[in-house]
């Protein structure tokens, strides 16, 4: 892949894998440098706005994810992923009305998206709504979240949903 990069530093499926593969053997800085590269080259690749905010978002810096899926969103509108995870971000800010904006967004873009109940879920605890959170908990379940994502679910379930 590197090989790819040198051959065309333009080539964004090539900065994407390196990005991709940085961020498996956790090298952050890399994984933003390839991405911002992506940027550079093509400032309307909404895919690579939402990694990086992604990769804010894992550090706990959620102001500075946001601005990034904002722009993912300016680009991409009909983007799930965008709305998802800004939405997290603005529920790990405490903005709970438009973490539910976002997140009924990209349900209804992606009504499959375990993750996006699972999402909701949480904004319904902080709004301490158990019925529906439980249902949306429920619901990410049926999607398939622990296959994807892992047991977080079902241990919410256990604990919030007696």
């Amino acid at each position: 892949m590197v090989l790819a990069v040198e051959l065309d530093s333009s080539n964004l499926d090539a900065l994407n894998n390196l990005a991709a593969v940085c961020d498996e053997v956790h090298r952050p800085e890399e994984t933003l440098h390839y991405l911002e590269k992506i940027i550079a080259v093509n400032p309307n690749y909404a895919v690579a706005y939402i990694n990086i905010g992604y990769k804010y978002q894992r550090s706990n810096e959620h102001k500075k994810a946001i601005t990034y899926f904002d722009k993912a969103v300016q680009l991409y509108a009909t983007h799930p992923l965008a709305y998802s995870n800004r939405a997290f971000s603005k529920l790990m800010m405490g903005d709970l009305s438009n973490a539910l904006i976002d997140i009924n967004e990209s349900i209804n873009l992606l009504s499959t998206n375990s993750y996006a109940y699972k999402i909701r879920a949480l904004i319904k605890i902080k709004q301490k709504n158990k019925a529906k959170a439980c249902e949306d908990l429920k619901a990410a379940l049926e999607l398939g979240y622990t296959n994807q994502y892992g047991e977080e679910v079902n241990e919410l379930l256990t604990k919030r949903c007696k």
